[in-house]
This record gives structure tokens, C-alpha cells and sequence, in this order.
């Protein structure tokens, strides 16, 4: 439950809603099942989040994928309820972290 609430509480800067959509259609064409996506700087010097990114990536399925485009770019600071919001209303699939989550270091 602790990584999951890391990864919500991700909040970053309001944009509009058309810069948004442009962000999530983006990302739309860049996904590409891999779950192995170039990750911001942030990414690189957080260990904690990129440890749950890796066991994300490890499980990849559709919606994992969409998680590892969406921390991995940072998307989910533009956009009120983060990556949860783009990709579980999106996918209207049901997430949940991998059980391998709980190997990651916490601060």
C-alpha cells in the first residue's frame, strides 16, 4: 500500500486540458507493449520509484505498459489522479501493483 500511495502522490503543475490531450494521444502512439521507456532525470535519481517502474516493466502487460510510459516520462504530474486516472480510465481495466513491489527500498 506504500508504494502504491508513492506513486499517487505524485502531483505536479495544472496544463489545459488540450495540451493534455495532445500529451495522452502522444503517448497513445508511443506505446509499444515493451514497458521499457527512456526515463526523465526525476526517474533516474528517485530509487524508489524506479525500483516499482523496473517491477512494473518486469510484469508488462497492456496496462503496465501504459504505467511505464506514463512515470517513466513524468506524465503523471500533468494531470489530476496521475497515471491512474490516464491509464486505468483509458484502459477500463482494473490495476494493481506487482507483488515484487514490496522488494523496492522505501525512504
Amino acid at each position: 500500500m506504500k508504494y502504491l500511495l508513492i506513486i499517487f502522490a505524485l502531483l505536479g503543475s495544472t496544463i489545459y486540458a488540450d495540451e493534455l490531450s495532445e500529451q495522452v494521444l502522444k503517448m497513445k502512439s508511443e506505446l509499444n507493449g515493451s514497458c521499457n521507456y527512456i526515463p526523465t532525470e526525476k526517474l533516474k535519481n528517485n530509487k524508489e520509484l524506479s525500483c516499482v517502474v523496473s517491477k512494473i516493466a518486469n510484469r508488462c502487460n497492456k496496462i503496465d505498459d501504459c504505467y511505464s510510459y506514463c512515470l517513466a516520462t513524468d506524465l503523471d504530474e500533468k494531470v489530476g489522479g496521475g497515471c491512474a486516472h490516464i491509464c486505468n480510465y483509458s484502459n477500463q481495466e482494473n490495476w494493481w501493483l506487482p507483488d515484487e513491489v514490496k522488494d523496492c527500498p522505501l525512504k
